[in-house]
């Protein structure tokens, strides 16, 4: 692949904290793919001023089969 070494030892990291449950090694994406959509809410929010455009993006982002499918790879799709 085209990662860098530092995500690979990262994910080396998790897997002595947390283990090597298929869940645990998901977790990461989920969690980015999660704090990607409320990055983009805040944006939104704070850039425009509508807090229902901020919640719309953010639920477009979080409900996006793409975003779900990527998010939940072991890969740094959600990350990069």
């Amino acid at each position: 692949g085209t990662q860098t070494p530092v995500y690979f030892w990262a994910m080396w990291l998790w897997k002595q904290v947390f283990g090597g449950s298929e869940l645990s090694l998901r977790m990461p994406g989920v969690i980015a793919t999660s704090l990607a959509a409320a990055v983009v809410a805040v944006g939104i929010i704070r850039n425009h001023g509508s807090v229902l455009a901020g919640m719309i993006a953010g639920l477009i982002l979080a409900l996006d089969s793409n975003a779900i499918f990527y998010g939940t790879e072991f890969r740094p799709f959600a990350i990069a």
